[in-house]
């Protein structure tokens, strides 16, 4: 089967998606990318019903961060699962809540772009599950405002998707990525709101979870090229190659949106008549 990565703007309009997100939760992850300096990533929680994908719990790991990367620590993230399973809680509920773990949100520091980098994609890659998986990118604007992108990968798509998609012309053999999804914020907060208490939570956790690094741009991408055992020569013949891959795919896009833009408008044309 061929695992050609599609990607496509979604709207909720077009796909009838709809992902939420509780207000409380919102303003934990607002604090949380406001609070640190560095790059960092949160796990959430995801409730699914039929299209309808709730985000609820942000659980910070203990992590490394820098300027241009965020690393969570393997260890801290067994460590809460092992406590997951000795809390006593029936293993069937457990067992839930851990597959429920389908969202991966990373902020950006210092990267004005809310899209996903070469590195981005491969840690989507790492999160097939066979299912699906939700990822964010958010960026801590002026004041409280903040900006996300929020992506939806289908690692196998379902009949019943690829029969909602088909006559879109978008649906692929064995993978599918949806862009640009909006998340709504729902809710009200509930009776124990308090925003003074997040934002000092927030900072607490900053400074218990996360090890800022110092890493360049340029060390960051030759270590990407480098490998082992590689000659300059050889490094840079890899990043030639992964430049024309992301012009490909890039070009690859654009043809696909347009063509669908247009097979939209002619159908919407020849149904008048």
């Amino acid at each position: 089967m061929n695992k050609r990565l599609v990607y496509y703007p979604a709207r909720a309009r077009i796909y009838d998606i709809k992902i939420t997100i509780g207000k409380q939760d919102e303003l934990k992850i607002r604090e949380l990318v406001k609070a640190s300096p560095v790059e960092i990533s949160l796990k959430m929680m995801v409730k699914k019903e039929g299209n309808h994908f709730h985000l609820y719990n942000p659980i910070c790991f203990k992590q490394r961060g820098s300027k241009i990367s965020t690393r969570i620590d393997l260890k801290d993230e067994d460590r809460y699962l092992r406590e997951l399973l000795g809390s006593g809680r029936p293993f069937e509920e457990i067992k839930k809540e851990i597959l429920s773990m389908r969202c991966w949100i990373h902020s950006h520091v210092e990267r004005e772009s809310c899209w996903w980098s070469q590195e981005d994609n491969k840690n989507c890659e790492r999160l097939n599950n066979g299912d699906y998986y939700l990822s964010i990118i958010v960026i801590a604007g002026k004041k409280d405002s903040l900006f996300y992108n929020c992506r939806l990968d289908f690692y196998e798509p379902k009949e019943e998707v690829k029969a909602d998609l088909e006559n879109l012309g978008i649906c692929r053999p064995g993978r599918l990525t949806l862009t640009d999804l909006f998340v709504e914020v729902v809710g009200d907060g509930g009776p124990d709101f308090d925003p003074e208490r997040i934002k000092k939570e927030a900072g607490i956790l900053i400074k218990e979870k996360i090890e800022i690094i110092e890493e360049r741009e340029e060390e960051n991408d030759d270590a990407h090229f480098q490998g082992r055992n590689k000659s300059p020569e050889e490094v840079r013949r890899a990043k030639n190659r992964a430049v024309a891959a992301r012009l490909s795919v890039s070009a690859d896009y654009h043809y696909r949106r347009w063509r669908n833009r247009l097979n939209r408008l002619l159908r919407a044309c020849f149904s008048r008549l």
